[in-house]
């Protein structure tokens, strides 16, 4: 009798972190908006801001408890909608930039930094199974990499909270670095997009970091990022039977290998584009509740990463992911020189 109410009070208790995040948005918008008044141009982009406003006051300020769900939310399916919704925006040309080449390249540079991060871990003095998390993290898609292996490897609680700590607050300055680089490489669009596709954590950093450069980098490094995300789950399944051997794992090992929904959406929404099943003003609304939605989960990220846990980590950690960083930065310049 009570089901059909779930639904509604799942909204109801997610309303207030949702308007938080919603309030970051539009001050990050209206930060942005006064830098192109003020200077001509947005040093930093909206999306950036809205981390770093979101990222001080998780870090200063003590977030209520009845606020968690909703920014989870706002982090998580939020953004989930706005990357399915994006699949519309993406064009013929960068949907050519998926070759089989490329998909190989990519699919080569995960499985390679994985093995480096690997190494990598182990000669830093880390455990084997937090080693193969920070791995994951740092070659796959970030926190949710992390989430989908640990329990397939039996990585405990400390370990896991270790790794995502690392790629929530390290990926932010990496955020605020790539564009600042481009502009001083004067890279194009389609290397820059391939190379934060490549290199950059999670999804959200991947639009954060690609959305000050333009449209055609935010798609090529979406793309980029989708491939690598595909990966997960054979990695996973692979890391599964390497480190956990326990029968009662299976089921979960098969379950890994069901792409997520969203990135379903995101290629049957190119696909009709490519088809011509979608018209012009179709394209521009899911285009604009795309942006709108990730500046949300922007602000959810930033509400997410506490700078603080950076102390009580460990210098191991840190030079462990830091290495793998720069191989996993190397590995994405020799793919971008080999890509079709």
């Amino acid at each position: 009798m009570d089901s059909p109410l779930r639904p509604r009070k799942a909204l109801i208790d997610a309303l207030p972190g949702l308007a938080v995040c919603l309030a970051i948005a539009l001050v990050a918008s209206g930060a942005a908006a006064a830098e192109h008044y003020f200077i001509g141009a947005a040093t930093l982009d909206a999306h950036v801001i809205a981390i770093l406003i979101g990222c001080a006051i998780r870090t200063g300020l003590p977030v209520p408890a009845f606020l968690e769900f909703g920014i989870g939310f706002a982090g998580k399916g939020l953004l989930d909608l706005g990357i399915a919704f994006l699949g519309a925006s993406l064009s013929v040309q960068v949907l050519q930039s998926a070759a089989p080449l490329f998909v190989m390249l990519v699919a080569l540079l995960v499985v390679l930094a994985v093995a480096f991060g690997y190494i990598i871990g182990r000669v830093f003095g880390l455990p084997a199974k937090l080693s193969l998390l920070i791995a994951c993290g740092n070659s796959i898609c970030g926190n949710s990499a992390i989430a989908t292996v640990a329990p397939l490897i039996g990585a405990n609680a400390r370990d896991v909270i270790s790794a995502v700590a690392f790629t929530a607050i390290l990926g932010i300055p990496l955020v605020i670095i790539m564009p600042v680089a481009a502009a001083l490489l004067h890279v194009d669009p389609r290397q820059y997009g391939i190379f934060v596709g490549l290199t950059v954590y999670s999804v959200p950093q991947v639009l954060a970091a690609a959305i000050p450069a333009g449209v055609a980098a935010t798609q090529i490094a979406t793309l980029t990022k989708l491939i690598r995300i595909l990966l997960l789950a054979p990695v996973a399944v692979i890391c599964g039977f390497l480190f956990n051997n326990d029968p009662s794992r299976r089921r979960s090992l098969r379950a890994g290998l069901m792409p997520p929904w969203f990135i379903i959406l995101f290629f049957a929404f190119a696909a009709a584009r490519s088809l011509g099943f979608l018209s012009v003003p179709v394209i521009t609304a899911m285009s604009l509740t795309s942006n709108a939605l990730t500046l949300v989960a922007m602000a959810a990220l930033g509400l997410s990463a506490d700078a603080k846990v950076l102390r009580g980590s460990g210098g191991q950690i840190l030079g462990a992911t830091l290495v793998s960083m720069a191989v996993l930065a190397g590995l994405s310049v020799l793919v971008i020189g080999l890509a079709p």
